[in-house]
């Protein structure tokens, strides 16, 4: 309940991923319309210009990732179901706003619940002191808060289904409990119960099938008698079965293949920037696990040693196996640093091992190494109260998508960015004073763009003389290179304003020109990651989103310092793109 507490005490929803809102809808559909499409909500859905989250398949939309976190995360709907149905607002634009608040509160739940697992699972080994100290730490000093608590992603469901598959092979009676042969039916029923568990983690979430080769690599390693031991690996194989089952029965039937949606993604797997992957998930400033969670440092020691004493550790030294492939698999994609979200996200699902080993070590150390272990778990936990509170503030994501060095760039970590702005926002009283940029300053040399869409062949980025076959309001994104040609320096949106409000900032924006209508309005802005020196060039990352008509337009990107001038007003070059969009 405290945790719950705490995951619910900043009052807010982060902006929708894309990748968690399917698994928040869902639900709502299951118990609204009894489907696992997104049909219901399809006028909202196709109304999000980034709903690259889900497809059209077999007449039905349905979502890109498998639904296996939707249904873990059913029996929380089922009371917010029940009680909008019984006020009348059970329709689908009621549901689809409710939604949100469901799913910020679905994930509080599991997360909460995974850390009353993760409990009674140490307090087998440790002191119910320790145990509690653990706990607290995984709960509040890891992102189990900012990325499993707080949005319904994949992350928060997969975590709980391992914890449970690992505690049914703890319990009294169980294999790993050492059962006797009056207890071998009991050891069966928990070794189907620990298969059905980290079956559905595999639900959730394919890539947690090492998890699941884990617990079936315990019950085959693991001593005694040999007929117990077969039945409860039979009892394995049948409680996973079906989870397994359903789930490659619904990729193979909506998308044709045993990997859904995951196939647009298999071009981004490339092992051999596997250990630079791996380096960034452990030690990037603006990804690292060390730098959003040091304490984290303790369970990699208690990983080393569960795997060096292997036989005496057999259960945790094979989750710990798994645990380092999970990684290395995701570290060996272009995409390892997860997207716009708070630090290593990839790697939350080995959270719960690498607290389980940090009890191997932590009790046995001496005075001044628990004192080490408290000031790096107030590290973690400042650092995930950070999170909780002032992310996203900078837009740091937003910013600095276009670079690829950005998870390594120590000049603008997003920890302080993110606090900086934050206490900005609150302490300044006024706006800023308007510094205008001399007429000078007002000259650009427009360089290069490439374009990128979820449905091109990998989802590279192409350059093209004339973007065609975009459909009605379909998002596409942009790289735009550009030079400073004038004589001062641009300034960003920190230095004109350290709150970011982008007033008086130099920015991107673009608008379409249909030669019927004439020119739109300027839409969305995008910054710079930093004040741009005269002469110096910069790769802005925009999305652009399509004419709500079909036909062919013009595209004109321009600069603009706001609340100053435009740079087309003060004679600058514009960038005119023709592009064509074809009926849906």
């Amino acid at each position: 309940m405290a945790c719950l507490g705490a995951y619910l005490a900043n009052g807010r929803l982060l902006p929708p991923a894309g990748d968690d809102v399917p698994n928040r809808l869902i639900p709502f559909a299951i118990l609204g319309s009894g489907t696992l499409t997104l049909d219901p909500f399809r006028e909202q859905v196709n109304g999000d210009p980034a709903h690259y989250y889900v497809e059209e398949r077999r007449s039905s939309l349905v979502s890109l990732y498998p639904v296996g976190a939707a249904i873990v995360a059913l029996p929380v709907y089922v009371p917010c179901y029940a009680w909008l149905r019984s006020r009348g607002h059970d329709s689908p634009a009621w549901l689809f706003v409710a939604s949100k608040l469901a799913g910020k509160l679905a994930a509080a739940i599991i997360a909460a619940a995974c850390t009353a697992l993760l409990f009674l699972m140490l307090r087998r080994r440790v002191s119910a002191a320790m145990a509690a100290a653990i706990t607290l730490t995984f709960a509040l000093g890891t992102g189990m808060w900012v990325i499993a608590s707080q949005q319904l992603w994949q992350h928060g469901p997969g975590v709980l289904c391992i914890l449970l598959g690992m505690r049914f092979l703890t319990l009294p009676g169980s294999p790993a409990a050492g059962a006797d042969a009056a207890a071998a039916p009991r050891a069966g029923w928990a070794a189907a119960a620990a298969g059905l568990a980290l079956g559905m983690a595999f639900a959730v979430r394919p890539q947690n099938v090492f998890f699941l080769a884990a617990g079936g690599a315990y019950l085959l390693l693991r001593g005694g008698d040999p007929g117990r031991r077969r039945r409860s690996v039979l009892g394995f194989v049948l409680g996973s079965a079906a989870p397994v089952a359903a789930t490659l029965a619904y990729s193979l039937y909506y998308f044709g293949t045993v990997l859904g949606g995951y196939t647009r993604f298999v071009p981004h797997l490339q092992p051999q920037v596997a250990w630079a992957g791996m380096a960034g998930l452990l030690l990037s400033p603006n990804r690292g696990l060390l730098v959003f969670s040091p304490a984290a440092l303790f369970g990699l020691w208690g990983m080393a040693t569960a795997l060096r004493r292997w036989r005496q550790e057999l259960l945790l030294a094979s989750f710990s196996a798994a645990a380092v492939i999970f990684a290395l698999l995701h570290a060996s994609t272009t995409t390892w640093s997860g997207g716009g979200s708070f630090g290593p996200r990839y790697l939350t699902e080995a959270l719960p091992i690498l607290a389980l080993a940090a009890g191997l070590v932590v009790p046995a150390l001496p005075l001044w190494g628990r004192t080490a272990a408290m000031l790096l778990v107030l590290a973690s936990v400042l650092v995930e109260i950070d999170g909780a509170v002032c992310y996203p503030a900078s837009s740091w994501h937003a910013r600095t998508a276009a670079y690829p060095e950005a998870s390594w760039d120590f000049r603008h970590p997003m920890l302080l960015e993110d606090l900086r702005t934050w206490l900005a926002r609150r302490t300044s009283s006024s706006p800023p004073e308007p510094v205008p940029l001399p007429d000078s300053a007002f000259k650009v040399a427009w360089q290069r763009v490439v374009w990128r869409k979820m449905d091109w062949p990998a989802m590279r980025w192409v350059a093209t003389g004339v973007l065609e076959g975009l459909h009605p309001r379909e998002r596409v994104l942009a790289l735009v290179t550009l030079r400073n040609a004038g004589d001062r320096a641009w300034p960003d949106a920190a230095a004109a304003d350290p709150a970011r409000s982008g007033i008086y900032a130099v920015r991107l924006a673009y608008r379409w020109r249909r030669a019927a209508s004439g020119w739109g309005p300027y839409e969305k802005r995008a910054d710079l990651r930093e004040p741009l020196a005269a002469g110096d060039a910069a790769v802005i990352w925009i999305p652009v989103i399509a004419p709500p008509e079909p036909g062919d337009y013009l595209l004109q990107f321009d600069l603009v310092q706001e609340r100053i001038a435009w740079f087309a007003d003060k004679g600058a070059d514009q960038l005119l793109l023709p592009a064509r969009v074809k009926p849906p």
